[in-house]
C-alpha cells in the first residue's frame, strides 16, 4: 500500500521525528496548535500506520501516552530528496573553479546514467551540465 500525505502532515511527522517520542502536550508546544488539533492529526496518521502510540506508566496514577513516527512513517519521510537535490545543484553551480565544477558534474552525470540510464529514452545528456 502506497501512502500519500500532504505537506502539513509531512511537516507534522518531521517535527514529531525531531522530538523522537512526545506527549500530546509536547507536540502542542512544538506545533503551536490546540490539543484537539493534535489529537485529530494523530488519530488520522495512526490510522495510516505512520505514528504509533506507547503507554507509559510512571509510579502511581494514570499512565500517559507518547507518540512516535513508525518505520513506515520514516520511510515516507525519506522518500523526498527534492530539497537535497536542489541544494546540491545550487552548490555545484556555485563552484568557481570551472575545471573542478565540470569534473564533478561529469562524475554525477556518469553515476546518474549508470543508475537510471536504462529507464530513460533520450539521445543524450551532453551539454546540459554547462548551462
Amino acid at each position: 500500500m502506497r501512502v500519500s500525505i500532504d505537506e502539513n502532515d509531512r511537516s507534522f511527522l518531521l517535527g514529531l521525528n525531531r522530538l523522537k517520542s512526545a506527549t500530546i502536550h509536547e507536540i502542542c508546544e512544538q506545533e503551536g496548535v490546540t490539543a484537539t488539533a493534535v489529537r485529530q492529526r494523530l488519530v488520522r496518521l495512526q490510522g495510516l500506520e505512520l505514528i504509533e502510540r506507547t503507554q507509559v506508566k510512571e509510579g502511581r496514577g494514570r499512565p500517559h501516552y507518547t507518540y512516535s513516527v513508525t518505520s513506515l512513517g520514516m520511510r515516507l519521510l525519506g522518500d523526498n530528496y527534492a530539497e537535497l537535490a536542489n541544494i546540491l545543484w545550487e552548490e555545484l553551480k556555485g563552484i568557481d573553479d570551472e575545471d573542478l565544477r565540470c569534473r564533478l558534474a561529469a562524475r554525477i552525470q556518469t553515476a546518474l546514467v549508470q543508475q537510471y540510464g536504462r529507464n530513460v529514452d533520450a539521445p543524450s545528456l551532453q551539454g546540459e551540465w554547462n548551462s
